[in-house]
């Protein structure tokens, strides 16, 4: 009777056992199906979402006359100069793949204020008078504004979305601290906005305007790394 009895649990024990196991492989599967799902689900805003970044950011381009080109070549400037700013060991600490992913997606919508400038000042062919060039300013503060209420709304990850305030609102500060809007100096300009700073400026001495003709990299760079003192 007691080899019955303790065959009998033992045999429950089993069974339970094998129950638990069984579950415990079901809930594995579950888990990797999850997490596959969640990551396909990821993948598919984050690319919606560079799309649609990409897409504000060409229709206040083309308002410029632009063609979008420049756009993507400031995505490709900014991963370039970050990623080489990454084995350097005063940016190895704040630059990591996230942050290359972001200032590459973010870069797009630096000039995105000037959605606000009016038409005689932003299609203005030759240079600014004093008081234009105060308008035109106004586009940092205005994109900065406004995806500050974005971000009210939290309708992007916030780490994106302060970076993409930073670059609107900064990309102009010099590191003298004489540039706008709010004349800051040195490190105290955040690291996203300086990289889209000199993307954007060796990217203007690269192309052909009505009052310049187009500069070769090594000019640019000359430009950029001579004739620019206090700048960057």
């Amino acid at each position: 009777m007691q080899l019955r009895a303790r065959v009998k649990t033992a045999l429950r024990l089993k069974d339970a056992l094998d129950r638990a196991d069984q579950l415990n492989h079901n809930l594995l599967q579950g888990k990797e199906e999850l997490e596959r799902m969640v990551s396909a689900r990821d993948s598919d805003l984050v690319r919606a979402r560079k799309s649609l970044v990409l897409t504000l950011a060409k229709l206040v381009d083309h308002r410029s006359s632009g063609t979008g080109s420049h756009l993507l070549r400031m995505q490709l400037y900014c991963r370039a100069l970050a990623e080489e700013a990454a084995k350097l060991p005063t940016f190895a600490s704040q630059i990591d793949a996230a942050f290359i992913d972001c200032i590459e997606e973010c870069a797009p919508l630096h000039d995105i204020g000037k959605v606000a400038v009016p038409d005689h000042i932003l299609l203005k062919p030759g240079l600014l008078e004093a008081e234009e060039r105060l308008i035109m300013q106004t586009h940092t503060t205005i994109g900065a504004e406004t995806l500050q209420e974005v971000a009210k709304h939290q309708g992007f990850p916030p780490g994106f979305l302060q970076m993409a305030i930073d670059i609107t609102r900064y990309h102009h500060e010099r590191w003298d601290g004489t540039g706008y809007p709010d004349r800051l100096a040195g490190a105290d300009i955040p690291l996203s906005a300086r990289i889209v700073a000199l993307a954007d400026v060796y990217d203007a001495l690269r192309s052909r305007r009505v009052y310049k003709p187009a500069l070769s990299s090594h000019m640019a760079v000359l430009a950029i790394t001579e004739a620019s003192p206090g700048h960057f």
